[in-house]
């Protein structure tokens, strides 16, 4: 089964407006956990640590917002090494473009767990569930939907034939679950 769609093919993807919507929707999901920060902060810190540092609570989202942009750049470089490992001979400047395209699904998840969090009576960091168990977070749809982006931007920007784009796909998939 071959699907054309030609215009979508041979269109320019922007890095920079994609990053920032994943970004813009991170800080959107990180500031709706602000309130309930007290309870985030682990509890073998010495109370006189956490009163005499002031507003330790802005301090551990922005670090957290750092962290997972650094976290998010750096498993877009991993992919990068496997995907080129694999014969896609594509840029990185490319792949970062269709990777953090391919994202966005992500980014509408944490918009979605913040406004979840901001209307809801306890909030937490999952969408439709109590817990954040491990099976629920990879098998959501936005991840599959993360996963099918990726797999059809790659298939369309790259000359590897489905198989290793399959591989390539159950790789990103097993790097997501573990970390």
């Amino acid at each position: 089964m071959q699907i054309e769609l030609s215009s979508f093919k041979d269109r320019n993807i922007n890095f920079l407006s994609s990053f920032l919507f994943y970004i813009i929707g991170l800080a959107f999901y990180l500031s709706s956990l602000l309130p309930f920060m007290k309870s985030l902060i682990p509890k073998n810190i010495p109370i006189q640590v956490v009163e005499q540092v002031k507003h330790l609570d802005y301090i551990i989202a922005i670090a957290a917002l750092f962290l997972l942009m650094f976290g998010v750049i750096f498993e877009g470089f991993v992919l990068f090494l496997i995907i080129n490992f694999l014969g896609a001979q594509i840029k990185i400047k490319t792949f970062y473009s269709l990777f953090m395209f391919s994202n966005i699904p992500v980014a509408i998840k944490f918009f979605l767990i913040s406004f979840k969090n901001i209307f809801a009576e306890h909030p937490n960091t999952s969408l439709f569930f109590t817990s954040n168990h491990l099976i629920f977070s990879i098998f959501d749809l936005f991840n599959i939907a993360y996963l099918f982006l990726l797999f059809i931007l790659l298939k369309w920007r790259t000359n590897l034939n489905y198989l290793t784009i399959s591989v390539f796909i159950f790789t990103a998939f097993l790097y997501r679950m573990f970390f």
